[in-house]
């Protein structure tokens, strides 16, 4: 029990508010009566006005120390905990679980950051345990997914923020459930869905199984084919970049295929999907160049990229005026060329093993000449409309 006392001496002397008149110009004495009426409800009303806000003081204090006496305490002494629960244990750990997850929905800001932290705070101890983890994920996940249901949209964003920590199958489940226009409205979720995702994909290791890892590409990648945000899009691309292997690179090559196809379809351009494409090459090159990737598998991916890099200048000329307006687009417009043309050098190289065309595509997009642009674009085309290109 906390105890506490509110005391308060309040003086209010007539003479601070009421100034002696000069002797030699005394007022009526109904003026003077008047004036001393006056006085009290002044009096009357600033004493009124001090009470009030003691009274406030007061509530507000109340409810903060009954808050604090309410609080469950940390649970953080658990997580490093190296064998099975006891019930007790368990109990401990979901009544914190649904003490500060409820509290992410309170109107008070700092209350529901507080809350946010409190529901961290485990995954900051050292030596932290993944049975602790598994625990608190039973015990924390099905009351923070119907936060992130809620019509609460920043209670809803820390909810899949911290769902997201947990890093097991049940959190990349929630991820992908989110990801996806029809089933997420909101891009800020759809946003922190895929950051997750990639976040949990990222370093899962042994703990999730690889079919789930697979289902997670598959549904990203698919949820990408109709996102209206390009920032959604990038993080889309991202998480399907921090999964290797084959199967991420043909989710990867999907999304990109299906990302150009609907450039394809904005003549007039330009498109902020322009943003996310560059992006997406950015890191399909760094995989590209990673010394690790078999030669088999660089020249698989070499060899259905290739169309879609010459894509990239199809739609560059089709852009070719509108691109030069927005000064970000533009940018992600120069960077792409950029890209498409020295990957497009590079995996030429290996797949088809000879001479690729020397071009300067990037540089004639720079000068605004167009015609050196479609020369050099002419050069590629031949060779990406014959093998082993021709037919992807």
């Amino acid at each position: 029990m906390v105890k506490f006392r509110v005391s308060l001496t309040l003086s209010i002397r007539a003479d601070t508010f009421i100034r002696p008149l000069d002797s030699a110009v005394q007022p009526p004495s109904a003026w003077s009566s008047s004036i001393e009426m006056d006085s009290c409800r002044r009096q009357s009303t600033i004493f009124a006005l001090v009470m009030t806000f003691v009274c406030l003081a007061a509530m507000h204090l109340t409810t903060s120390v009954v808050a604090a006496a309410s609080e469950p305490r940390s649970i953080n002494d658990l997580a490093t905990l190296n064998r099975e629960f006891t019930s007790d244990e368990r109990d401990r750990v979901r009544q914190y679980a649904r003490y500060w997850s409820s509290e992410l929905l309170a109107e008070d800001a700092e209350r529901a950051r507080l809350a946010k932290r409190r529901m961290l705070d485990p995954f900051r101890t050292p030596g932290l345990r993944r049975i602790f983890r598994d625990e608190y994920g039973r015990a924390a996940i099905p009351a923070l997914s119907e936060i992130i249901s809620s019509d609460n949209t920043f209670a809803a964003v820390n909810a899949i923020q911290i769902v997201a920590e947990f890093g097991n199958e049940a959190a990349l489940t929630v991820m992908r459930e989110r990801c996806e226009t029809s089933s997420e409205p909101r891009w800020q979720i759809r946003l922190w869905a895929a950051r997750g995702a990639g976040n949990i994909i990222q370093r899962a290791g042994d703990d999730i199984p690889s079919r789930t890892i697979e289902s997670a590409l598959r549904d990203l990648s698919r949820a990408g084919e109709s996102e209206s945000k390009w920032l959604v899009l990038q993080r889309q691309f991202e998480a399907l970049a921090s999964a290797s292997g084959e199967r991420a690179h043909q989710a990867q090559l999907s999304l990109l295929r299906a990302t150009l196809a609907r450039m394809s379809d904005e003549p007039d351009g330009p498109s902020e999907l322009m943003l996310p494409v560059h992006r997406a090459l950015i890191l399909l090159r760094n995989q590209i160049l990673d010394p690790n990737l078999p030669s088999a598998q660089l020249r698989a991916l070499g060899t259905e990229l290739g169309p879609l890099l010459g894509q990239i200048f199809e739609i560059s000329i089709m852009h070719w005026d509108t691109a030069k307006v927005n000064s970000e687009v533009t940018s992600s417009y120069n960077g792409a060329i950029g890209l498409a043309e020295s990957l497009l050098s590079l995996i030429d190289a290996q797949v088809r093993q000879a001479e690729p065309p020397r071009t300067a595509l990037v540089s004639a997009w720079s000068s605004d000449n167009r015609s050196t642009f479609e020369s050099d674009f002419d050069r590629w085309r031949r060779v990406l409309g014959g093998p082993p290109y021709a037919g992807r």
